[in-house]
């Protein structure tokens, strides 16, 4: 890291017309490299990490961009399965009841790979510059309700936590099967963690780093409790997600080495912390011996391909390595893309947009109300084709590109990505002409992270519910407090 101010500045034309050159020819580049693949899993990965390389060259690695963050996050979570069973390591036999050599791995990486230069086109490589935002005086009018508004849902979560501990639930899933509307209030982490982005920001910008990272401490001290207390992750990395964003924009800039640093180990650390899920309140939990998940994931691999025993050391650390960081949540987006590939339309029909207003209710009615009567396209995909997971109140995510797919075919791919582009290249636009626009920005940033293993009413629900009303609430507070401590603190 470096201590240079995290801002990005719009250049000139001449710098505009070196992102869409250098874009366009990462772009031909890795699509004659997708194409000359024929079937070579491993040459069609190959062709995704070249396109995201060249993506993020486009805006120089600025990691504020979605050249850098939304291409990387997309291709991770693309290729991460199809890589897994290319190299003969993926840790499912099966997948919703097919055999994994009977899915379109091949197909499926080109129609991620191509729904991703349909994205970045629309977004394209022109950069904002967010320094005259950040220092804005009307920043204040959502700094100072931030503070209150972290506590309120900070308040509600630690409630909710209570709530299923006292109700003696061993697993996530029994959460889901049987608890009631008071086990359901999760979602006020998310609200927090909007907050918190709003108030790391105040704080940066204010001259209290000492203050943000204490604040930060007890942030990664609560997220790692709710994994031990009720199995839950997405707080953690959610508040690391926002305050990595922060940190760059308003305190020191984060290069491009130090981000993928932060990425291996975050997805390592993904993988221990499942390892530990409720850990404090089920009884007969044992201490996670690693040395024995090493010699088990092993024996595991070993029986599914025995060739992997020939390989060497290194070669075997390194695909056991993979399995540990990608063999989880990452993997699911491609598995399904495969899966809908190799059952759509032939058992499996179109569905022509009839849940999609179930997806839009969901995505504006709070959830743990209309949950149990409306069912989102993710939800009708998992209950058809794991019906054995959804029983026990579980589920494998989704793709996004799977969501355009499942509906229209390939013009539904066309169409979502265009949606999804747009909508990335007007928040990111909005974040540097006004500080609301860059506080949505920063708390939408984990959202559109995770967008790839989602259908629409994820990103639709909490960018409107988790972010945006949380943004308007702070504008609330901070009018009837009278906007005094903000505007005093900036004279």
């Amino acid at each position: 890291m470096t201590s240079i101010p995290a801002t990005t500045h719009a250049g000139p034309d001449s710098e505009r017309q070196y992102g869409w050159a250098v874009f366009a020819a990462g772009a031909i580049l890795s699509s004659a490299v997708l194409v000359f693949a024929s079937d070579d899993i491993g040459q069609k990965v190959a062709a995704m990490f070249i396109l995201s390389f060249a993506t993020a060259a486009a805006v120089r690695f600025d990691i504020a961009h979605p050249f850098v963050w939304f291409a990387g996050a997309f291709t991770l979570y693309s290729v991460s399965g199809p890589l897994l069973f290319h190299l003969g390591v993926h840790p499912y036999d099966t997948w919703g009841g097919y055999r994994m050599s009977e899915i379109d791995f091949s197909g499926a990486m080109d129609y991620q790979f191509f729904a991703l230069i349909i994205a970045l086109a629309v977004i394209g490589p022109r950069q904002v510059s967010f320094l005259n935002v950040r220092n804005n005086p009307m920043a204040d009018a959502v700094y100072q309700g931030a503070l209150p508004i972290l506590i309120v849902a900070g308040v509600i979560g630690v409630a909710n936590i209570f709530l299923i501990v006292s109700q003696d639930f061993t697993s996530k899933g029994d959460v889901v099967l049987s608890g009631d509307w008071t086990t359901r209030l999760s979602f006020a982490f998310n609200i927090a963690a909007t907050a918190l982005g709003v108030y790391l920001s105040r704080l940066f910008s204010e001259g209290h780093p000492v203050t943000a990272y204490s604040i930060l401490l007890i942030v990664i001290a609560v997220g790692i409790i709710m994994v031990l207390v009720i199995g839950q992750r997405h707080f953690l990395f959610r508040a690391g997600l926002i305050s990595l964003l922060v940190f760059h924009i308003f305190h020191r800039r984060i290069s491009i080495r130090s981000l993928l640093v932060m990425a291996g180990f975050a997805l390592v650390l993904s993988s221990v912390l499942g390892s530990y899920k409720m850990a404090l309140v089920l009884q007969d939990a044992a201490p996670v011996d690693t040395g024995s998940l090493w010699e088990q994931t092993v024996q595991v691999i070993a029986l599914k391909n025995p060739e992997f025993l020939n390989n060497s050391p290194f070669m075997q650390y390194l695909k056991v390595g993979l399995v540990a960081a990608l063999g989880s949540e990452a993997m699911t987006p491609g598995n399904n893309m495969a899966m809908l590939l190799s059952r759509v339309p032939q058992d499996l029909s179109y569905f022509y947009g009839t849940t999609v207003p179930g997806d839009l209710l969901r995505s504006v009615l709070p959830g743990f109300i209309v949950q149990p009567f409306v069912e989102t396209t993710g939800a009708v995909y998992n209950r058809l084709v794991f019906p054995d997971t959804v029983a026990t109140g579980g589920g494998v995510g989704f793709t996004i590109v799977g969501y355009g797919y499942l509906h229209f075919g390939e013009m539904g791919v066309l169409m979502i990505m265009l949606v999804i582009g747009g909508t990335l290249r007007m928040i990111y636009n909005w974040a540097g002409r006004t500080p609301t626009g860059l506080m949505f920005y920063i708390g939408f940033f984990p959202v559109a992270v995770y967008v790839a293993r989602n259908d629409i009413t994820g990103p639709l629900s909490q960018g409107l519910k988790h972010v945006l009303i949380p943004l308007v609430a702070m504008h609330v507070v901070t009018y009837l407090l009278g906007n005094r401590y903000a505007s005093q603190q900036r004279r």
